[in-house]
């Protein structure tokens, strides 16, 4: 399915031309990471992005970290959920140890901004709970810069691919009002798993509930921006 006039094909079906990265995104593996390599049919991609919630509060890091190493991507980033208290940025749960070995085989974005292929991608390390009153939220969401591509986050925008309500109303206004990306990826909400689009962003929601054999995996093409 094409979006943007062709900027963004979702689940293509043809073979990827040198004007698009190819993207398979996942979240909320939640310990079933092992069904990632025992996928029958793993998704070929330039990249691989998982939006957090690998983990049980914290339980099987180090399983989920042994996966992603074997799993056959070129660039694989990585960004934490709320059941990842051991790579959170709160200072009494994060074992520095669990982020160093995060970053051995990933790249863990926590509140960054990295290029690949001529696109920027941002990775938010906020993930919705404790961050304070409305107004001390919606400042969170300022470190978004505005000339992003790809958002990553863990929590939905408020009412996208949100079922149930958990998204967050200062993240949607940044992105529909000054961020404006052409994707955005995040997770949390399990059962809002799937694709939406406006006028001006790709919205997808990779969650992936327990018991789901992932074979649900989103794939995506988006188009390089010129040099």
């Amino acid at each position: 399915m094409e979006y943007l006039e062709g900027n963004v094909v979702v689940n293509p079906t043809k073979t990827k031309s040198d004007e698009y990265v190819r993207v398979v995104c996942v979240s909320d593996t939640h310990l079933n990471h092992q069904k990632l390599v025992d996928h029958p049919n793993l998704p070929e991609a330039d990249v691989f992005v998982h939006c957090g919630d690998m983990t049980r509060y914290g339980k099987g890091l180090n399983q989920f970290l042994e996966v992603l190493s074997r799993l056959p991507y070129e660039t694989k980033l990585v960004i934490t959920g709320n059941h990842d208290i051991s790579i959170q940025d709160d200072i009494y749960s994060r074992v520095a140890s669990d982020v160093a070995n995060v970053q051995q085989v990933a790249t863990f974005l926590q509140n960054q901004t990295i290029n690949y292929n001529n696109l920027k991608w941002y990775g938010s390390h906020w993930r919705g709970h404790s961050m304070g009153t409305p107004r001390e939220e919606y400042r969170k969401w300022t470190n978004i810069p505005d000339d992003i591509d790809i958002l990553l986050t863990h929590i939905p925008p408020l009412d996208i691919l949100d079922p149930t309500g958990t998204g967050s109303i200062g993240l949607k206004e940044h992105i529909q009002q000054r961020v404006k990306p052409k994707v955005h990826i995040f997770g949390h909400c399990h059962i809002g798993y799937g694709v939406y689009c406006d006028d001006q962003t790709v919205y997808i929601n990779a969650a992936a509930p327990n018991g789901r054999n992932l074979n649900e995996l989103v794939v995506f093409d988006v188009k390089v921006a010129s040099s």
